[in-house]
């Protein structure tokens, strides 16, 4: 007998256990979940060893919500999640200078140890920067004149003044238009930095526009009022061997690209569905998820077929026969679509007492009555209940009647006790 109730307890208390722990874990998706999905991918049967996390691209509607459904070929809901990876517009630059150098694109490429050497001819032994007499004037846009202080040579006398350091103009392309306000030189080791610099922007129809003009070159990095162009050029003066690593300039507001993936481990030799473009988010329920951000480089598998689902059906949440797409209250069942302030959100899932409530929910909706308490439980909070719809308050001397019948049963019991003790 003893066994058999052991027995018997096991069966009820843990075989169960199990049972539904598997249900829980082989979970599949159901019909009215699919039915949520416009879209279908397919990912093809792979041909991993073992188990391995991937990566599928995606591309959502803009009306849908980031919701997905990701199944084995049984059916079975595979846990996932969504990720966002967001990339900058990169620009593509192509260089050019006056001196005719063919790898002139090495100071573009993005690459530091690369570079562009640029002839060079000894004009001066010494150069240095005095701040005694003006010598140099420049137009800055037609308007502001710039003032420079004076610069002393030595050697090589015999050059004029203006051959005495060397020249090199380079012109800077871009493939698309972009807005900065700063550039930055990087140059080889042991090389001495430019004399001067000059920058402008370049129109589409060749005009110049100065940005910075003709200035002693003090800083890798230049400042220069905001431009959006495509083409840039700049004049470098030097009187040593200049090499030059990289130009860099600093775009703003970078163009920002971002792309959604689905991730979730794939099972070696299986073929999965992917579910996506919902109307609404769709739970699937599953208990146990797991560590999406560690292990192996993740797999980017695209979809080799991408469809529209038969099973699809414009979302109704609140399943008052009103399409997600037209109903002013989407998770709260108004069928009459009352909108009393014409604000485009029907007056059921608003809540006009600000009391945190909506008014569907709300037994008075009108005034704020947090604890929502109703006494007589006619369904109207006491908050706005009138007197007229309580018994008690339309009947006051109830109350009254009350104590006297039970003041009489009660004497009625002591008077008959004392006598059954006589």
């Amino acid at each position: 007998m003893k066994k058999i109730v052991i027995l018997t307890a096991f069966v009820l208390l843990i075989l169960p256990g199990f049972i539904f722990a598997k249900v829980e874990s082989e979970k599949k998706i159901t019909l009215e979940q699919k039915g949520e999905f416009k879209s279908i991918a397919t990912v093809e049967q792979n041909d991993f060893a073992v188990p391995k996390m991937i990566d599928v691209p995606l591309a959502f509607d803009d009306d849908s919500v980031d919701s997905v459904i990701v199944t084995d070929s049984t059916g079975v809901i595979v846990p996932s999640i969504i990720i966002n990876k967001s990339k900058k517009s990169r620009i593509n630059f192509t260089a050019a200078d006056s001196k005719g150098n063919k790898d002139a694109n090495n100071m573009v490429d993005g690459k530091i140890n690369t570079f562009t050497e640029m002839p060079f001819v000894e004009g001066s032994k010494k150069y240095e920067i005095t701040s005694t007499d003006v010598t140099t004037t420049d137009k800055v846009n037609g308007g502001t004149e710039m003032r420079y202080s004076k610069e002393h040579y030595e050697g090589n006398k015999e050059l004029e003044a203006g051959n005495r350091q060397n020249k090199v103009v380079i012109d800077i392309k871009s493939d698309r238009l972009f807005k900065s306000d700063s550039v930055s030189f990087f140059f080889d080791k042991n090389i001495e930095k430019p004399t001067r610099i000059r920058v402008t922007s370049v129109q589409e129809d060749g005009t110049e526009k100065i940005l910075l003009p003709e200035s002693f070159f003090s800083n890798n990095t230049i400042n220069f009022p905001e431009a959006n162009v495509k083409h840039y050029r700049i004049t470098f003066y030097y009187i040593k061997p200049l090499r030059i690593n990289e130009i860099v300039f600093h775009e703003k507001g970078v163009p920002i690209t971002t792309k959604k993936f689905v991730r979730f481990i794939a099972q070696p030799q299986m073929v999965y569905n992917i579910y996506h473009n919902a109307d609404n988010f769709v739970k699937t329920k599953l208990t146990e998820l797991p560590n999406f951000d560690i292990g192996k480089v993740k797999t980017i598998v695209k979809p080799k077929l991408v469809k529209d689902n038969p099973l699809y059906k414009k979302a109704d949440a609140d399943k008052d026969g009103i399409l997600d797409s037209v109903d002013n209250c989407i998770n709260i069942a108004n069928i009459d679509q009352i909108d009393k302030d014409k604000n485009g959100k029907g007056d059921a899932c608003e809540d006009f007492d600000h009391d945190g409530i909506v008014n569907a929910k709300d037994n008075c909706p009108m005034k704020v009555n947090h604890a929502q308490t109703d006494s007589d439980f006619d369904g109207i909070g006491d908050a706005c209940d009138g007197e007229e719809s309580r018994f008690m308050e339309k009947y006051p001397w109830i109350p009254y009647v009350v104590l006297v019948v039970v003041f009489g049963i009660v004497s009625g019991l002591i008077i008959k006790t004392l006598r059954i003790t006589k």
